[in-house]
């Protein structure tokens, strides 16, 4: 299974079992993946 989640901030009390629990039955072939935050840059020179 693949679990995605956006950025953390350093606050990783998400992967508790009381919010997660899934994480009881994960096991090594088992993914979370972390995704940064996305920004939009727009460059407006001319």
């Amino acid at each position: 299974m693949i679990y995605v989640t956006g950025d953390t901030h350093a606050d990783f009390s998400r992967f508790n079992t009381r919010i997660f629990p899934e994480q009881e039955e994960m096991s090594k072939t088992d993914y979370v993946i972390i995704l940064k935050p996305l920004f939009h840059h727009t460059d407006n020179s001319e």
